[in-house]
């Protein structure tokens, strides 16, 4: 794009803004970095090229050009706003709750503060006043589906179930779900009877279709077909699951006639919406469990599978936020291994380091996939983990399972003690940000009389 000709700042924001709003981020980064070119310490343009950078997930960069705007205008509205958004990114909650409140007493009508307010106080488990903060930024900006995602999360957080899967429904407007093929879009399945095949769409995270194919079966019954569509490690587990007839993967052809639904649109059209601690509905191949049996060193001790962290999406900073606050350094989990009535196994899927490889044993060979997971699973006694695809797949397989939930953790796991969700599973949460040294003790404490064959308990003092 050529520039040369536009002297005038203010048109060149303007130009460059317009061209932001309608998603041609050349003609904005051009017109931004023009107008730096002829004064560099403009805050507007500082702020909206960080902004642009920001989006792109590019929070390093942005953060750098956003405190230089704000070294220039400490109150300008819009780089607070970022900053908040950076901040909470970073896990750092204090100053972007600081930023937000700054930002909401300059533009007290603007929804933009009371959404990452209600983010904020959703990140502390306080879903009660996220609501209401939530609620006021709707109320600015209603068709905001942005606000309405968090909105749900916070209804979920609540147990008010049927109005959280209602808002829930608004995550296929957010950008987070553009890059769903076109044929797996809305408008989806009503929950009517259909004749003809239903696609179940198992939508965002491995942990999200792992908790949510509990529902093929039900939505089976009210089709003549039901086929999945999974990402590739899924595939073999998913075939197994009663009410499946088909996976397939997202590139596949969709079967003519066919009508598409998310699978966590199911308890909602289902009209199921409390949730159930339903029997298992997950299963391993009895071939493949006894392959790992025949693998496993012989051992006289219950062996217990232990996964400490997750998996860090680096292309998504609030994603790596929440991964660094449910995962537990190795040195966290390692007084674990010193109840040595159990015999140890990780169940991460990255290769560890040579210190965990030799404190704690890896699988005596890779896992191929969450089928292949599973049948491990069966032939293990316990299964301890973080809040990760591992939880729901040892849950869905009705194996005993012991949480270490991070505090203020995801709407799914309701506190501590038992869930809604598995009746095998149990939840110990945190009771402090970054305190997992009280979390790990209280477990040691819980299993040191826990023999397999016995409910675990519930509750950990």
């Amino acid at each position: 794009m050529q520039v040369g000709t536009w002297t005038d700042i203010n048109s060149l924001l303007a130009k460059g803004f317009a061209g932001h709003q309608s998603g041609d981020r050349v003609t904005a980064a051009a017109c931004y970095q023009a107008v730096l070119a002829q004064a560099p310490t403009q805050p507007d343009a500082l702020n909206l090229l960080g902004l642009l950078l920001l989006e792109e997930n590019r929070h390093s960069e942005a953060a750098h050009l956003i405190d230089v705007a704000l070294a220039q205008a400490p109150q300008h509205p819009y780089a607070l706003l970022n900053r908040a958004t950076l901040r909470r990114a970073a896990g750092l909650a204090d100053g972007a709750e600081a930023d937000a409140r700054a930002a909401l007493a300059l533009l007290p009508n603007h929804p933009a503060p009371h959404h990452i307010l209600g983010n904020l106080l959703l990140d502390r488990g306080e879903p009660a006043a996220a609501l209401a903060e939530l609620a006021h930024a709707r109320r600015l900006d209603p068709a905001n589906a942005e606000i309405e995602l968090a909105e749900a999360m916070a209804l979920l957080a609540l147990g008010r179930w049927q109005d959280g899967w209602r808002a829930f429904e608004a995550r296929w407007r957010t950008a987070m779900f553009q890059h769903y093929p076109t044929g797996l879009q809305p408008p989806h399945w009503d929950g009517s009877p259909l004749r003809g095949p239903l696609v179940l769409v198992a939508e965002q995270g491995f942990g999200d279709g792992l908790q949510f194919i509990r529902y093929a079966a039900a939505a089976r019954a009210r089709a003549d077909a039901t086929v999945v569509v999974a990402q590739p490690p899924l595939h073999r587990l998913f075939q197994r699951v009663e009410g499946v007839d088909h996976v397939q993967g997202f590139d596949a052809p969709l079967p003519p006639g066919a009508m598409v639904v998310g699978l966590m649109s199911l308890p909602g059209r289902l009209h199921q919406p409390d949730p159930q601690p339903v029997p298992a509905y997950l299963s391993a191949a009895t071939e493949e469990v006894a392959a790992w049996q025949a693998l496993l060193p012989e051992e006289s001790r219950p062996r217990v599978g232990l996964c400490w962290h997750g998996m860090a999406r680096s292309d998504q900073p609030l994603a790596m936020q929440i991964d660094r606050r449910r995962s537990l350094r190795f040195d966290h989990v390692q007084p674990l291994l010193g109840l040595d009535q159990f015999a140890w196994i990780a169940l991460q899927t990255d290769p560890p380091d040579d210190l965990i490889d030799t404190l704690l044993p890896p699988p005596p060979r890779p896992v191929r996939d969450f089928a292949d997971t599973a049948a491990l699973m069966a032939a293990l006694d316990l299964v301890v983990t973080v809040d990760t695809a591992v939880s729901h797949l040892a849950g869905g397989l009705g194996r005993p399972t012991v949480l270490l939930n991070r505090f203020g953790g995801c709407w799914r796991w309701e506190g501590e003690g038992r869930t809604s969700w598995y009746p095998t599973l149990r939840v110990i949460t945190q009771r402090a940000e970054e305190r997992w040294d009280d979390t790990v003790a209280r477990l040691i404490r819980g299993l040191r009389s826990w023999q397999p064959g016995h409910p675990l308990p519930e509750v950990w003092p």
